[in-house]
C-alpha cells in the first residue's frame, strides 16, 4: 500500500478512534440541556450543528433513537423529523463510505477466496435471463 492511499485512511481511523474515546470519557456531559443551551448560541447554524454532530453520532455508534429523541425535542417534529432522516442518511452514507476506502483490501484479502469462486460462477447469461422473467432453458415466463 502507497503513502498516497495510507494517510487518509490513518486519519479516518484515528479521528473515529478520538470520537469514540472523546465520547466514553465525556459521558456524563453528554444531555439535552447541554445540547439545547450549545445549539441556542448558534442560531440559524444550529440545524447544520446538529446535523454534524448526528453524522459523527451515527458514525461512532451512539444510539439513534437519542438523537431522534432530541432532534424533535429541539426543533420540533416536522423540522427534528427532517434533520433526524437527513443526519441518519448522512452518517450512514459517511460510515459506510470510511468502510469502503479503509477497509476494502482488508476485506478482499480476507475473502479472496470465496468471493473470486462467487464472481467467476456467476454466468454471463443469467442477466437477460432475469431482466425477462424467463425460467433458465425453458423460455416460460416466471411470471403468473
Amino acid at each position: 500500500m502507497n503513502l498516497r492511499r495510507l494517510v487518509p485512511r490513518l486519519l479516518i481511523v484515528i479521528s473515529i478512534t478520538v470520537a469514540v474515546l472523546w465520547l466514553g470519557f465525556h459521558r456524563d456531559q453528554l444531555d439535552l440541556s447541554t445540547l439545547d443551551d450549545w445549539l441556542s448560541r448558534l442560531g440559524p447554524w444550529a440545524p447544520a450543528a446538529y446535523l454534524a454532530i448526528y453524522t459523527v453520532g451515527t458514525i461512532v455508534f451512539l444510539p439513534g433513537s437519542l438523537f431522534a429523541l432530541v432532534g424533535g425535542a429541539l426543533f420540533g417534529p416536522v423540522l427534528g423529523a427532517i434533520l433526524n432522516l437527513l443526519g441518519a442518511t448522512l452518517g450512514a452514507s459517511v460510515a459506510f463510505l470510511a468502510a469502503r476506502y479503509v477497509a476494502s483490501d482488508w476485506v478482499t484479502q480476507k475473502a479472496a477466496g470465496p468471493l473470486k469462486r462467487m464472481i467467476d460462477g456467476v454466468e454471463p447469461d443469467v442477466g437477460p435471463q432475469v431482466r425477462d422473467g424467463k425460467r433458465r432453458g425453458t423460455g416460460e415466463s416466471q411470471r403468473g
